[in-house]
């Protein structure tokens, strides 16, 4: 299985360096390069990792200069259990400048009692602010987790526009 087309490059933000890598032309990953995951060693199992301009950087680019709202992709290489594509199917309806709680996206996958675990799905989101799993909160208000850091949560969320002071947006 070694011959698989996989690109990634490094782009800077006022965030930190992000990592965006693309499996045969889809994206299959966008994550802070300081997060500490193994992202890159699990795709490489899957062929050789070629340093170079990806499909989606400039676009990143321009969702984190501010220059975009939209970050629609709809080409995506996602890997998860079936719950877990549930849920980031699900995150990926919430728009730009809104939030949902972690209970909203639980109803909506029609497991109510799942809260919880939809947490720990979004915890597995490899492609962060693609499936925006930072619009996702506590029904209180509270940020609730991100696999990046919440302080980046929360500058997400302010970038966006949203309202996140004590009652984030959740409708």
């Amino acid at each position: 299985m070694g011959g698989a087309e996989i690109k990634y490059e490094v782009i800077d933000t006022y965030l930190g360096k992000v990592r965006v890598l693309e499996f045969e032309g889809r994206l299959a990953s966008i994550r802070f390069a300081d997060s500490g995951d193994d992202t890159f060693k699990s795709w490489k199992k899957l062929g050789s990792l070629e340093r170079g301009k990806t499909n989606y950087g400039e676009k990143l680019i321009d969702y984190f200069e501010g220059n975009s709202n939209s970050l629609d992709w709809s080409e995506f290489e996602l890997r998860g259990s079936e719950f877990s594509l549930a849920v980031w199917e699900a995150v990926r309806l919430i728009p730009f400048g809104e939030t949902r709680t972690y209970q909203w996206v639980a109803e909506h996958i029609g497991l109510p009692r799942h809260s919880r675990a939809v947490g720990n799905a979004l915890g597995k989101n490899q492609i962060l602010v693609g499936l925006p799993c930072h619009r996702v909160v506590c029904v209180g208000g509270g940020l609730g987790g991100y696999s990046a850091g919440v302080w980046r949560k929360m500058e997400l969320l302010i970038r966006e526009g949203g309202n996140y002071g004590s009652q984030p947006s959740l409708f």
